[in-house]
């Protein structure tokens, strides 16, 4: 006869595994006295040899353990999906941003989408060469839609990466001890997307701030993508030497792609227009 200790011990925690019984549900049988699931007719039961003691304890069947199974794959693909919205959210600092992706294009820019694609898919050749992408055109022409796509998709991919208006980056950078922390921080991601350069006109100190920002990129060697209203012919032939200190890093870093087409958000009105007419007019 076998013993078992008390049951905060371990024979004890052991003994209540062993006692635990399989669920009989209708339809369930015994065969060679362990019971058997009705449904996928494997053994709900089974044999084991405990402190020198032969037991029968509870098991799962093959239906219950298939269940199991797919149980822990949702579960896991749960986690996976909040875990890459936690770092959308980290690495797209707007949130109407973070939905912007590749099978969201409207077919506007085919190439343009197409060669952006290809440089998410050789991403570790493109860091490896620090090369960046400097997004321009026209009001409209889907320049953020397009730097949002790269930065979700290569997010997913799990690369470090932040998406920011270069404004609102200038305007948090402060002074002094705290600027130049902010600046190693930025070099922590592997990719920078810096929306809208060329908004900050204004002030010596928020130039003064872009120009650090980008020179700071610069030394890191990392990649950055500049999406930007400013025309070829503007950024070029800068007016200001300050701008030219910025726009020269960026050309050194990046290559320019144009994004052409009508703008999107005069389609968008028009279309809007039509279907408000066919709404409010139409007989």
């Amino acid at each position: 006869m076998v013993l078992l200790k008390g049951e905060n011990g371990q024979e004890g925690g052991l003994f209540a595994l062993a006692s635990r019984r399989a669920e009989a549900l209708p339809g369930d049988y015994i065969q060679d006295g362990l019971l058997h699931c009705g449904a996928c007719h494997s053994k709900k039961e089974t044999w084991v040899e405990l402190l020198g003691a032969k037991r029968k304890v509870a098991c799962l069947c093959r239906c219950q353990s298939e269940k199991v199974q797919r149980q822990l794959e949702e579960m896991e693909a749960r986690q996976r999906i909040e875990a890459l919205e936690r770092k959308q959210a980290a690495a797209v600092q707007d949130p109407a941003y973070r939905k912007w992706t590749f099978d969201k294009d409207d077919g506007g820019n085919p190439r343009v989408m197409e060669a952006l694609r290809r440089y998410c898919a050789r991403w570790p050749e493109m860091k490896g060469q620090n090369m960046g992408l400097y997004l321009y055109g026209g009001v409209g022409t889907g320049k953020t839609f397009a730097a949002a796509c790269v930065a979700n998709e290569l997010t997913r991919q799990g690369v470090p990466v932040l998406m920011t208006s270069l404004v609102r980056m200038a305007n948090a950078l402060g002074w002094g001890a705290e600027r130049e922390q902010f600046l190693r921080s930025l070099n922590g991601y592997d990719l920078l997307v810096l929306d809208d350069l060329g908004a900050q006109r204004g002030s010596d100190a928020m130039k003064e701030a872009v120009y650090q920002i980008i020179d700071s990129r610069y030394a890191s060697g990392k990649p950055i993508v500049v999406t930007t209203n400013l025309t070829w012919e503007q950024f070029q032939n800068p007016r200001e030497e300050r701008d030219r200190r910025v726009y020269d890093r960026i050309r050194e870093m990046t290559v320019a792609i144009q994004m052409g087409g009508p703008s999107r958000r005069h389609r968008l009105h028009e279309e809007k227009q039509n279907a408000a007419y066919g709404m409010f007019w139409q007989k």
